[in-house]
């Protein structure tokens, strides 16, 4: 299967379960074609998340002690990690966009999550600050964030409205007074998803609403149970709809995944991530791919491992980064991030050669034999991964060299 970048319309054709290759319990790993596995970050503590942006940039949160409380933020870019905070608080999780901005949440002290924290080319922005916590922040490539203050969350009814700062003011967008509005999700458009709930019900129930040009929808779900919303520029909002997974393309819900999977992400192209259950080895999850197109979907389970996975990202090559634990059951939290990355071939758009483009690209983004930050989509040509773009990659090249395809 050769993944093709490039926006869907919101109108596509019906997923259709029956017939497909969707997830399933004893599945050998099967990589998407061009993909390899890396694994690195890993430590005894565990991290929070690990955000990654189209430049293959991956933010992520790594505790420091047992017991979750100190965390300090990290970036990693093409094989090298460099520490952005260095204090006794609780920085976790970190995302970061086109830009290299990083959002995180800060617990002083260790405490609970009271600040918002926007990181610029070495220079911290508070946000926001609030005594009574956050319930969950998104960064969009505008540099625009949206959030939720839990105002009200000790006692029924439970009070929590969100916030969307444009990178120079801030404006409250919902005002209720006993219903959560939480996990936010904004897209480069500037409309958002959010899952509005009503925690003190027995059971609880939510809804996922996204808000388009001042309209409000609230988006059908096949269950009550709604949370961990992610809304693409695409139009497409993925979810988890207890027990499912299910997928919105602008027209209609689609079940994706069954069998207590959790939470999902999806970049523009079509390309999902989720950790779905694992029926063989209990107590874990597994990180598949799910890439859905106008012919229909295809699954990839990207490892088999006796780890349990965690909240994962795709950016809009469709690369992955997800975090893991060995065995989180048993209180056993040591872990890291698994990349799911583009073997690097010479062929620097993934059109089925190497020919005179990938050398006219090549040539121009010559960098010479010193490490660069920030190589982004040109990284896909440093074939020997040593962060720099160089006559020994040129070398590679030319023996790779297939020329235009037929």
């Amino acid at each position: 299967m050769q993944f093709t970048f490039r926006v869907r319309p919101l109108g596509i054709a019906v997923i259709t379960m029956a017939g497909l290759s969707g997830p399933r319990a004893g599945a050998e790993v099967n990589l998407p074609p061009g993909f390899e596995v890396v694994t690195f970050a890993v430590n005894d503590f565990g991290c929070t998340n690990a955000d990654i942006n189209d430049c293959g940039e991956i933010a992520f949160a790594q505790y420091q002690a047992y017991g979750g409380n100190h965390a300090e933020v990290f970036v990693y870019d093409n094989g090298q990690i460099t520490r952005i905070t260095d204090n006794n608080d609780r920085d976790v999780f970190p995302f970061i966009n086109n830009r290299g901005q990083i959002l995180w949440g800060r617990g002083l002290r260790n405490h609970g999550v009271t600040q918002l924290v926007l990181y610029d080319d070495g220079q911290e922005t508070l946000i926001d600050e609030f005594k009574k916590s956050f319930n969950g922040w998104s960064l969009n490539n505008l540099g625009h964030i949206a959030w939720t203050r839990s105002q009200r969350w000790r006692r029924c009814p439970i009070k929590e409205n969100m916030f969307i700062w444009d990178g120079l003011t801030t404006r409250q967008v919902t005002f209720d007074e006993e219903v959560s509005n939480v996990q936010a999700s904004l897209n480069d458009h500037g409309d958002y998803a959010w899952a509005r709930a009503w925690w003190c019900e027995q059971p609880w129930v939510s809804e996922i609403h996204l808000m388009v040009n001042g309209e409000d929808r609230t988006i059908p779900s096949p269950d009550p149970q709604n949370q961990g919303q992610k809304l693409s520029n695409a139009g497409w909002i993925v979810w988890r709809s207890s027990p499912y997974v299910v997928l919105w393309d602008g027209t209609q819900t689609r079940q994706l995944v069954e069998h207590g999977s959790g939470v999902p992400n999806l970049n523009d192209n079509g390309r999902v991530y989720i950790p779905v259950w694992d029926f063989i080895v209990q107590n874990k999850f597994q990180p598949w791919v799910l890439d859905i197109d106008d012919e229909g979907l295809r699954s990839f389970r990207i490892a088999d491992v006796p780890w349990s996975f965690s909240r994962g990202y795709v950016n809009n090559w469709g690369e992955v980064s997800c975090i893991w634990y060995e065995d989180p059951p048993n209180s056993n939290w040591r872990g890291g991030v698994l990349l799911l990355r583009h073997i690097r071939s010479g062929d620097s758009e993934f059109d089925g050669d190497i020919d005179l483009l990938d050398y006219r690209i090549l040539s121009e983004g010559m960098t010479g034999p010193v490490r660069t930050d920030g190589l982004c989509q040109n990284r896909f040509l440093d074939i020997d991964y040593d962060g720099d773009l160089d006559l020994a990659d040129f070398s590679r090249l030319q023996n790779a060299f297939t020329g235009a395809s037929p």
